[in-house]
């Protein structure tokens, strides 16, 4: 770590230092630059805490009550202790620890400025790749099941099981085309004030996947939800130049966007040959993105940028997968209508960039 911040200093010292006379690639004789980012982000989101897994009521303490075969013996039973974690009534996994697992997640950002003049820059950027995964399992012989609400239970694979693996993943991209007016010019004076505006469109998609194993037969319960947001944003961007090749700077902004949601739940029992829950709701709905950015540039050649930054990205009032689970065993129609918003996702991380200017 001190050799890493020992590198860094050295290179903001080195460039600082180098003379003004040095050709800068945001003079405005070079028209197009473009940036690839590698990016490093963690998900985070507003979630209804529930427990979706959980040891049933009224097990008798230190064994399970599942006969299974004895492997030593053809022909025989066994019967197999419990774990001192499979306590009767405890919650084995709930929504929040599907979100923990998640982490952070590679992804990347590639950006395209066009500038015909000092004052103008039209900008396209796209942000993919990435792909976040959190999975969480229970082994409790015999004792697993779904909790439903009210303690009723009239499945078969969702009680007395043996394990119940959980997963979600979550996909991110990210789309803008902005204009920037520099209200003035950068690198020229100690401070410099853009403003832009611009539209987005996000793309945000999660699958929740349950699946439930006795001994003999297992089952799946999934939701696939979309989010496709578009629409409008505002931003303003202040940089400070130390030098001519080193220039920090804050971006914030701001959007309304509409959310154009669906969700798709299919709930499978006994084997996955009976469907106790099928449907596909869409709905639209306001909702607010936000972005707040701090970064520094570097100037390393005539032609050639270095950039850190760290970003943080909001959305507001959109729809999660795990806030759809619906704990109602039967097939209540207004679930076969609705989808359940009110959720907020987050992001945030690094983003390391070089850009090459034209």
């Amino acid at each position: 770590m001190l050799k890493l911040s020992s590198f860094i200093l050295c290179i903001f010292l080195s460039s600082s230092l180098v003379s003004y006379e040095k050709a800068d690639p945001m003079d405005g004789s070079r028209n197009l630059m473009l940036y690839l980012d590698f990016v490093y982000l963690k998900r985070q989101a507003k979630i209804q805490e529930r427990c979706i897994v959980r040891v049933e009521d009224g097990l008798p303490e230190g064994i399970a009550p599942g006969i299974i075969p004895d492997p030593n013996n053809p022909g025989f039973n066994i019967e197999e202790p419990i774990p001192s974690s499979c306590a009767r009534g405890k919650c084995k996994v709930t929504t929040k620890d599907l979100l923990h697992k998640q982490g952070f997640d590679p992804g990347f950002r590639v950006t395209a400025d066009y500038m015909p003049n000092k004052k103008v820059t039209l900008q396209a950027t796209y942000t993919g790749l990435l792909d976040w995964k959190g999975e969480r399992s229970a082994n409790c012989p015999d004792s697993l099941e779904f909790p439903f609400q009210d303690h009723l239970n009239n499945t078969v694979d969702y009680q007395n099981a043996n394990i119940m693996r959980t997963s979600l993943r979550s996909n991110y991209w990210n789309l803008e085309a902005n204009y920037w007016y520099h209200v003035t010019p950068r690198r020229i004076d100690e401070f410099a004030l853009a403003w832009l505006f611009g539209f987005r469109y996000l793309n945000f998609r999660e699958n929740f996947h349950l699946k439930t194993e006795t001994n003999t037969q297992a089952s799946d319960f999934k939701i696939n939800v979309k989010n496709r947001m578009g629409g409008l944003q505002l931003g303003i961007d202040f940089e400070g130049n130390i030098g001519p090749n080193f220039t920090w700077g804050i971006l914030p902004k701001l959007g309304a966007i509409v959310d154009f949601a669906e969700n798709h739940t299919v709930f499978k029992d006994n084997n996955n040959t009976q469907t106790l829950k099928s449907y596909n709701p869409s709905d639209f709905f306001m909702s607010f993105v936000g972005d707040f950015s701090t970064y520094f540039l570097f100037n390393l050649y005539k032609n050639l940028i270095f950039k850190f930054s760290y970003e943080v990205t909001y959305a507001s009032n959109i729809a999660l997968a795990l806030n759809q689970i619906d704990f109602r065993e039967d097939n209540i129609s207004d679930i076969q209508t609705h989808i359940e918003s009110g959720g907020s996702l987050m992001l945030q991380g690094l983003y390391v960039s070089f850009g090459i200017h034209f």
